[in-house]
């Protein structure tokens, strides 16, 4: 039987602690992983650059008791081979409430980034009328630079992601902007390819994906190009 790993004990001495960089190491497990996450009891803002573990145990935060506290509003994730394993954290019961930005990066050469800002629906000071609180979300695709070609499968891992953290049954995503900056064939072909993108917030119908062209230097506007995925139009 494997012990517990002694720094999960000595982080949770750290109570003042609201931000957590980790970057460039390996641990035996993915648990051990959500385990050090979650053992900052004040953690707000999380980055974690070339992460990996031996051991995938098939758990998730929705899981674990012990990730009910956890109330992170920013992440930042740079894995230049596949983001897929982090689906472990974002699954977190209650982390679609509090957090207000996230971050994919391929990391390396690559400029290639992913980033999703959140903001609640209803106005302060009123209450939702639905069960759930209620958010919009808006993400960005794209190349910072323009200099290289789109990663492919590491970009289905980041629309699995986020695909897979929007549908959260803990919050109602009323609408969900996907936007694509200076998009070119390859990674429009993404959206075009079986198995598509987004399948579930697909069939929610709350998504869209739209493309745009470029940037008018005059109205600092962008010009769109076309819109791939549209959202359904909730009727009266």
């Amino acid at each position: 039987m494997r012990h517990r790993p002694p720094y999960l004990a000595f982080a949770s001495t750290f109570y003042t602690v609201t931000e957590l960089r980790l970057s460039c190491i390996k641990l035996w497990s993915s648990r051990d992983f959500l385990r050090l996450v979650c053992a900052f009891p004040s953690l707000r803002a999380l980055s974690s650059f070339d992460v990996s573990w031996d051991r995938d145990e098939g758990r998730t935060l929705a899981e674990e008791p012990f990730a009910k506290a956890l109330c992170l509003q920013k992440i930042e994730i740079s894995d230049r081979e596949n983001i897929s394993p982090y689906k472990c954290l974002l699954s977190a019961p209650e982390l679609l409430q509090s957090i207000k930005y996230v971050e994919f990066s391929k990391g390396g050469r690559s400029n290639w980034s992913v980033e999703l800002t959140l903001q609640e629906t209803s106005p302060l000071g009123e209450t939702p009328v639905c069960h759930h609180p209620s958010r919009k979300a808006h993400a960005v695709v794209r190349d910072k630079y323009g200099s290289r070609g789109p990663p492919v499968e590491w970009l289905r891992g980041s629309f699995d992601l986020l695909d897979v953290f929007l549908i959260s049954p803990s919050v109602s995503c009323v609408d969900i902007d996907v936007e694509m900056k200076i998009p070119d064939e390859a990674l429009l072909n993404v959206l075009r390819t079986d198995p598509f993108p987004f399948p579930a917030l697909r069939a929610r119908g709350v998504l869209q994906v739209t493309a745009f062209s470029g940037l008018d230097i005059k109205t600092l506007e962008w010009g769109c190009t076309d819109i791939f995925i549209r959202r359904r139009q909730v009727e009266d």
